[in-house]
């Protein structure tokens, strides 16, 4: 007996990632330099202390590459959204090293265990603060910046509040404020041709995040490029510096090559919908609410949406043409020739239509 149900299932393509790591763990760790014609980039080095997706090993590669501060002062970094200063940190292992750092916290408890973390260290300050991107804020980053006062190229600048990252980065570079690298949070549910621009606003209700393309043409004014993304975070890079770690590092071709930095199959929190030809809407990708309660998305809930009432309108339009054409009429197809019909008598289209813009 015939299958009746549909057949659905994802195609599996092996990712930069699992590619690159399968390597490194049949190597010790180690990189051979085969990579089997994929050019790994900066993943090649993905390494956690505490950081989530491998932070940590990338940054600690390209702070080998890029000219350090003149003697005697110590690389400096500014992590906004530092939480306790260890838990998924991509400044942690940077400050143990000798680092200097400000590392600002909302949360007062967590401010006050980077304190504890930190204790005797000088190098370190942390402040509980709420950076604010609205007009009027009562602490946006520059005044943050002016009374910690970094150097204007101090050599990094980490972002990762949930929400207005986008805002903070764009505050501090129009403050001519230039790191030689700016590591930032980007909504991993969003697709790469999609530019998202969060609202301005210090609202927590609006916290949305920014879109890895929205990201790229914001730090792209002012010469900064795409070298890197993990899953959460894009790596951009001021084009001063490039030549530091362009080929030894990351390879030409993916220095702001978004779809080469972050393919489709390396998109797992995406969500999306087709259509079936009979009107229904599916889902694709992430099925679940991936932040806020975690529930599942009903897909049966979505057959109420445009497309299926669009399908419902359709089947009246053909019930009515039936009254008037007899049995010739049986289907509709939108976007045939005027009044044409097929080998079966069946009348193709009612009326031309101009394809619709998508």
């Amino acid at each position: 007996m015939a299958d009746e149900s549909a057949t659905v299932r994802q195609r599996r393509v092996p990712t930069r990632r699992q590619l690159i790591r399968r390597r490194l763990s049949n190597s010790g760790g180690k990189d051979c330099g085969d990579h089997g014609g994929l050019e790994g980039g900066l993943l090649r080095y993905a390494d956690n202390v505490t950081s989530q997706d491998g932070e940590d090993g990338i940054l600690r590669r390209l702070f080998e590459l890029l000219p350090p501060p003149p003697a005697p002062h110590a690389r400096c970094c500014v992590d906004i959204g530092a939480w306790d200063g260890r838990h998924l940190s991509n400044t942690y292992s940077l400050l143990v090293a000798g680092w200097r750092g400000l590392l600002v916290e909302a949360d007062g408890v967590r401010c006050r265990a980077i304190t504890e973390l930190h204790a005797g260290n000088g190098r370190v300050v942390a402040v509980n603060a709420k950076v604010t991107c609205g007009p009027g804020g009562a602490c946006p980053i520059t005044s943050l910046l002016a009374t910690s006062a970094p150097p204007v190229d101090f050599d990094l600048l980490n972002v990762d509040v949930d929400g207005i990252d986008y805002w903070i980065v764009h505050d501090a570079l129009a403050a001519a404020y230039r790191p030689k690298l700016v590591v930032v949070e980007f909504n991993p549910t969003m697709p790469n041709d999609l530019v998202y621009i969060p609202p301005r606003s210090d609202d927590d209700a609006q916290r949305h995040g920014a879109s890895l393309a929205a990201l790229v043409e914001l730090v792209a004014g002012w010469d900064y490029c795409l070298v890197e993304c993990t899953m959460f975070n894009a790596f951009f890079l001021h084009r001063s510096v490039l030549s530091c770690v362009r080929d030894v590092a990351v390879p030409a071709h993916l220095v702001d090559n978004i779809e080469g930095l972050r393919p489709p199959s390396e998109c797992p929190m995406g969500t999306s919908l087709y259509q079936l030809y009979d009107g229904s809407v599916h889902l694709w990708g992430c099925r679940r609410a991936i932040w806020h309660g975690r529930g599942k998305f009903d897909e049966e809930s979505l057959q109420g949406i445009l497309p299926f009432e669009k399908n419902t309108a359709q089947k009246k339009k053909e019930k009515q043409s039936k009254k008037g054409a007899g049995e010739h009429s049986k289907r509709v197809f939108p976007y045939a020739p005027k009044n044409l019909p097929d080998a079966n008598g069946c009348i193709l289209s009612s009326s031309a239509k101009k394809i619709p813009d998508i």
